[in-house]
Parts: structure tokens; sequence; C-alpha cells
């Protein structure tokens, strides 16, 4: 269970959590791992928001727990008088609409509670195989778009550019 005295960054990034904030924004659970994975800050902000509580406000309760795993402060908040992403959480799951306050609730115990936080892993492993296929396949579409792209251009300029006679600006030799 997390202490819970605020922790508050005394002066945070501007830039360095912006592709991280964009891919938890649209839901690229792969997507993120693999940035942190390979070094992005899952404490990170921008303009104070940090990923955890854009999860939280996204009501994304697979993200939370991504985000916990990988060591996303649930205390941690970016401007003076900005709640952490745990306490936005309780308030959602105690004074958010109907539809806010499960997940809420289920992203405050994968805040609090490391088993809850494993075994909402294992639940969304398949997830996110299933988007590395995806991610894949869109990798390969784009490599065959861009060789048939190439090899077009080629022809192209094989018998439609090479053909053009080249003569000078005023239409004769020079």
């Amino acid at each position: 269970l997390p202490s819970r005295s605020r922790r508050s960054l005394v002066w945070p990034s501007m830039g360095d959590a912006m592709p991280l904030l964009q891919c938890v924004e649209e839901k690229q659970h792969m997507r993120v791992l693999k940035m942190i994975q390979n070094g992005a800050d899952p404490n990170g902000n921008y303009l104070g928001v940090s990923p955890l509580s854009m999860a939280v406000e996204g009501l994304d309760v697979d993200m939370v727990a991504l985000l916990i795993e990988w060591k996303a402060d649930p205390l941690m908040t970016h401007r003076m008088q900005a709640p952490s992403a745990l306490d936005l959480a309780e308030k959602l799951a105690k004074d958010g609409s109907a539809t806010q306050q499960a997940p809420a609730a289920e992203m405050v115990q994968l805040m609090t509670d490391p088993e809850v936080v494993k075994a909402r892993l294992k639940s969304i492993e398949s997830m996110l195989l299933e988007q590395q296929a995806a991610d894949q396949k869109k990798a390969r579409v784009f490599v065959f778009v861009a060789c048939v792209s190439a090899a077009a251009l080629t022809i192209f300029y094989k018998y439609v550019v090479a053909a053009i006679p080249n003569e000078g600006p005023h239409g004769g030799d020079l």
C-alpha cells in the first residue's frame, strides 16, 4: 500500500513525455509497453499531466495496470494543487457517474494492491499480443506499399521521363 504522502516534482519535464502521453490517450497499450521498455519515464509529464493520471481520466483500467507494473507512481503530482492519480481515481469511484464508478474503483485497487495488478496483467496479456500482431501486420503492409511505389516510380521514369526528348530552353540544340 503506497504511503499517502504527496510526492511533487519541482521542475516538471516539458516535452519528453508527450509521445508516451499520446499513446496512453489513444489506448495503444503495446506501444506504451515498448516505449517504457525502451526508457520512457512512466512518471514523466507534459504540462502537469502524467501517463497514469491520463489513463485514470480515460477510465483505461488496463493502461493503469500496465503503468503501475512499470513503476508509475500513483501518488505523484506535477502541479501544486493537482490531485494524484490515486486521488483522482478515488474521487471518480466515489463521486463519478455510474459508468465511471466501477472502473475507477478497480483502478484504486490496482494502485493499492500489487496482487490485483498481477491478475489484471494476466488477463490483458492476450490483448497485448493481438496489438503486437496488428502492429506487425501494419508494418508489413507499409513495406509492401513502399516497394510497390518504388517499382511504379522506376517504371514511370524508365518509360515516360526517359522518353521525353531533352531539348534546351530554346527548343533545339544548344
